[in-house]
């Protein structure tokens, strides 16, 4: 697995969570 990957799926996962809290 990639560092890179990792970091970007970390990023999106991230991302989808705080997307989440802005919407409840």
């Amino acid at each position: 697995m990639s560092t890179l990957q990792t970091l970007n799926r970390t990023t999106h996962y991230f991302l989808l969570l705080k997307n989440n809290n802005g919407k409840k």
